[in-house]
C-alpha cells in the first residue's frame, strides 16, 4: 500500500529486505580478503604481496595510487608524538626529512656518458 505521496507505508515495500546489502557487501570483502591472503601455488608469499610487487614493478604509479588510496584522509601524529616536547618534534621532523633525502640519493637515475667513436 501507498501514501498520497506515493511512497511505501510500513512493511508495505517491495524492495530489498534490511539487511541484505550489508551482507552481500561483508561476503564480497570475505572473500576478497580470502583470496589477497591466499598463499601463491609453491610459495611462501601470498596472493596480494605478489600482485603488489608486480603492480610496484610494471607501474609504480598505479601502485602509490593505491596505497594513497588505503591511507587514511587525516593521518593524526598525536600518537607518535604525545610525549615529546616542541624542540623533539623539530628534530624528529629533520631526521626524517634527512631520512627522505638520502633515499633520494640512493634511487638518483644513474648517468651513462657516451664517446663518440
Amino acid at each position: 500500500m501507498r501514501r498520497g505521496d506515493g511512497t511505501f507505508l510500513p512493511g508495505h515495500s517491495h524492495g530489498r529486505p534490511v539487511g541484505v546489502r550489508n551482507k552481500l557487501a561483508r561476503e564480497v570483502f570475505e572473500d576478497a580478503l580470502r583470496h589477497w591472503t591466499e598463499l601463491m601455488p609453491g610459495g611462501t608469499k601470498t596472493k596480494g604481496q605478489t600482485a603488489l610487487e608486480l603492480v610496484f614493478r610494471e607501474d609504480p604509479v598505479a601502485y602509490l595510487r593505491f596505497m594513497g588510496d588505503r591511507l587514511p584522509k587525516e593521518f593524526a601524529f598525536d600518537a607518535a608524538t604525545h610525549d615529546l616536547d616542541d624542540d623533539q618534534i623539530d628534530e624528529l621532523i629533520l631526521t626524517l626529512r634527512k631520512r627522505l633525502a638520502e633515499q633520494k640519493a640512493l634511487q638518483a637515475p644513474k648517468i651513462i656518458e657516451a664517446k663518440r667513436a
